[in-house]
């Protein structure tokens, strides 16, 4: 066998053996979850998502439609909760979550973007909701969008 062969079989064996890669186990984990692009915080796993409890009903200031510039509408009817747009539509519900209100969806798309989301910024005529790894959205009251 020549220098060169030998010399290729050799660098093939170690690039199969993954020689030279981070071994995971000495790696060190993660301690927070990635932020997503936009995001202030990351998002919290589906398990610590779905073990919030609501503490109370969501603020009576919530009820009626909104619209947003991103072409996004909610309507609440009490607890209840319903989103069209941007292709998607959605149906949930809005309750207090440790003292915030927030909103929980399920969607006819399989990764619809907004599914979890919390309220800031209530008013009579504008809200924002941070929707978990999406980022925000702000909402006027739809009676005030069409002036």
């Amino acid at each position: 066998m020549t220098a060169a062969v030998s010399l290729s079989i050799a660098a093939v064996v170690l690039a199969l053996s993954g020689c030279g890669g981070t071994d995971p186990a000495k790696s060190s984990p993660r301690s927070t979850p990635p932020v997503a692009k936009g995001n202030r915080t990351p998002a919290p796993s589906a398990s610590a998502s779905a073990s919030v409890k609501p503490t109370g009903p969501a603020d009576a200031g919530l009820a009626g439609s909104w619209g947003s510039s991103s072409y996004v509408v909610l309507h609440f009817t009490g607890s209840r909760v319903e989103l069209s747009g941007g292709g998607t539509h959605c149906l949930g519900r809005a309750a207090k979550e440790d003292g915030v209100d927030t909103i929980r969806l399920t969607c006819d798309k399989k990764n619809a973007p907004r599914t979890v989301g919390r309220v800031y910024g209530l008013t009579d005529k504008a809200m924002t909701v941070d929707w978990e790894g999406t980022g925000a959205d702000s909402f006027f009251r739809s009676d005030d969008t069409a002036s």
